[in-house]
């Protein structure tokens, strides 16, 4: 029995390893360098402006920074989302710590 409850301990830890490591990866690359490129284009566009082609160059600036500010939502709710799942891991692994506790302590007793 307490083989079986090492090992649940073992995949909870192991299921919380990969769900950090994923959230600092997605964290911190998918969101940054997609900002970081989006913003690049506007810039890039500002740039290409000619007294001739304002407004369509205008329209695409505006699409790109509607996108941004997109991403920017997704990220926030990601975030939120990711926050959730970490306290449900933590839940999780509080509930399997007291369920081993306890029987740990009846069979001592």
């Amino acid at each position: 029995m307490n083989k079986s409850w090492l090992m649940m301990q073992q995949q909870v830890y192991t299921q919380t390893q990969m769900v950090t490591t994923m959230n600092n990866i997605i964290g911190s690359t998918l969101f940054t360098t997609c900002s970081v490129v989006i913003s690049t284009v506007c810039l890039t566009f500002e740039k290409m402006k000619t007294g001739k082609n304002n407004a369509e160059v205008d329209g695409i600036i505006n699409v790109t920074q509607q996108q941004l500010a997109m991403l920017n939502n997704e990220k926030l709710v990601y975030l939120t989302l990711q926050s959730l799942l970490q306290q449900l891991l933590e839940k999780q692994k509080l509930a399997l710590n007291s369920a081993l506790n306890t029987i740990i302590q009846q069979q001592n007793a």
